[in-house]
């Protein structure tokens, strides 16, 4: 069985409470050493690299500050698809949006992102073999752009993992895999009532919490116009 790291940034009292309550009421289904990190220049990307570099673990599920999660044996449902040799990375949230697509940055900035479709694992508990997590070979984060740059940039983990011919897949609380197309009917992030859901972040509480309209137009910035 392969040894894996939980690695959590902790970055408040509260979002730390959270977490933990979570933790401690959803069994993670899979032996695993639980590492509380702290965030440095480089966010939460920064210091989940920094921690590939010195530890000894075969994968490292990689927790933002902001994670909670829903259901029982989320490691398991993710172990389950990550050890996959054709897989490089699975998480419990994807997304086409490119920040691009809404002008979130400087225009040099936006050049650095795909246009949409872009599809990309959202942070939340992304989880991946630590030698090849290294062998991407990031350079170092020094500021919230670079993290994003990580997640969905031109040279981001979504590219640098078609170049290995390797796929990025989400996984449900349905214990399935879904592929990049299959990514808008997984009733996951920002869809219908997101219960396929793994694990929340604070962006799906907020799409959780939203109006009808307030949702639709979520969705369409996450997938495009649902058929």
């Amino acid at each position: 069985m392969a040894k894996v790291a939980v690695l959590y940034v902790y970055w408040g009292s509260e979002n730390h409470r959270v977490f933990m309550d979570s933790y401690k009421k959803h069994p993670a289904g899979y032996p695993h050493d639980l590492i509380t990190l702290l965030p440095g220049a480089g966010f939460n990307v920064g210091a989940f690299l920094d921690a590939a570099k010195v530890l000894d673990h075969d994968y490292l599920c990689c927790c933002t500050a902001y994670t909670e999660f829903l259901t029982d044996d989320w490691l398991k449902k993710l172990m389950g698809h990550a050890v996959n040799p054709y897989v490089g990375a699975v998480d419990v949230m994807g997304s086409y949006e490119s920040r691009s697509q809404q002008k979130y940055d400087t225009p040099k900035a936006w050049r650095d992102f795909p246009k949409f479709p872009n599809p990309h694992l959202r942070v939340v508990c992304l989880t991946i073999k630590r030698e090849l997590l290294i062998d991407l070979n990031f350079p170092t984060m020094m500021t919230k752009l670079d993290t994003l740059r990580f997640e969905s940039g031109v040279d981001g983990l979504p590219a640098k993992l078609r170049q290995a011919r390797l796929k990025q897949i989400v996984v449900g609380a349905d214990r399935h895999g879904y592929g990049e197309e299959s990514w808008p009917h997984t009733e996951t992030f920002r869809l219908g009532d997101q219960s396929n859901l793994i694990a929340h972040d604070k962006h799906s509480k907020i799409f959780a919490a939203s109006t009808p309209e307030q949702k639709k137009w979520l969705t369409e910035a996450a997938y495009g116009v649902r058929s």
